[in-house]
């Protein structure tokens, strides 16, 4: 198995990383939430904890179309990536972003469940996907959805698989929440339409509304870095849009695609900047947006 290519804004992010700028941000007010205490401080905390199935369960991505119905094996890990930040009154919010073909209104429900103990809401983090189409299927409240995934098994849900989706991301929560630490919040945007193609832009052409100057894919990379007061990264979080399926459907491993080896040359080319704390070396994420018919252009 071979991924078709190397995608180069892999390759570009370092950089915009380096050339994020201060910004400024404010929490809606959420009266009663109690956790955790205040402490005058702005603060963030990450976390990133293995999710990667066992072998033997069906993908989502490529429906009837993959070449292989049951996965052997990993080729990447994959995993639940958190990020909580905590505003100087104590009220905080969290964004999970995991190694999956989408995310889940079931899981999301089932992980404030098991976290309404911390003072979890729904409303207070939002569980969103790298859309990989090399992960597994079977765990969202939709029965379309999981029949695409897992066509030759009727409905697809997969009990197991969702009480260990949940318990996983869970734990990212509040190892997250947990680690958090004083933070300084910087933010960065780029523009770079070449970044990626509409693969079905004849019919984009034909959107009534549009205006011609209208790029045919999302062209915005945005990033959010959070540095220590004193110096010293300790993760971002990135926002783009484009389908990770490089690894295409003869695959029959499971793989983070291209936002994983991003997020992995991102981990191996941060380790310096992690002073003055280097045994935690910085955590990212990689949040897919307004994907729509957006590819990159292997």
């Amino acid at each position: 198995m071979k991924a078709k290519s190397t995608v180069g804004w892999a390759f570009v992010i370092p950089s915009l990383l380096a050339g994020c700028c201060e910004m400024t941000i404010s929490f809606p007010e959420a009266p009663g939430l109690g956790n955790p205490r205040a402490t005058g401080q702005f603060l963030a905390g990450f976390a990133v904890i293995d999710i990667t199935p066992p072998p033997g369960l069906p993908p989502l991505g490529f429906s009837a179309a993959a070449r292989h119905r049951r996965f052997a094996g990993h080729a990447t890990r994959l995993y639940a990536r958190a990020v909580v930040i905590i505003d100087p009154e104590g009220d905080r919010v969290g964004l999970v972003c995991a190694d999956l073909g989408m995310p889940s209104a079931l899981v999301h429900r089932m992980v404030t469940e098991q976290l309404a103990g911390d003072g979890w809401t729904l409303q207070q983090w939002t569980f969103a996907a790298t859309h990989t189409h090399s992960g597994p299927s079977g765990y969202l409240s939709n029965s379309w959805y999981n029949a695409f995934g897992s066509p030759e098994l009727g409905n697809g849900y997969d009990p197991d698989l969702t009480r260990f989706l949940t318990d996983r991301i869970a734990l990212a929560l509040r190892q997250a929440a947990a680690s958090a630490e004083p933070a300084e919040l910087r933010a960065s945007r780029d523009t770079e339409p070449e970044w990626g193609r509409n693969r079905s832009e004849p019919a984009y052409r034909n959107n009534l509304d549009l205006q011609s100057d209208d790029p045919p894919v999302d062209p915005h990379l945005t990033v959010l870095r959070f540095d220590r007061p004193d110096g010293g990264l300790i993760g971002a979080v990135f926002f783009i849009a484009g389908h990770p399926a490089v690894v295409g459907p003869e695959n029959d491993l499971w793989h983070g695609d291209v936002f994983g080896i991003a997020i992995d040359r991102l981990e191996r080319d941060s380790l310096g900047h992690a002073a003055p704390s280097p045994a935690r070396k910085p955590a990212f994420l990689m949040v897919n947006t307004s994907v729509g018919d957006s590819s990159f252009p292997w």
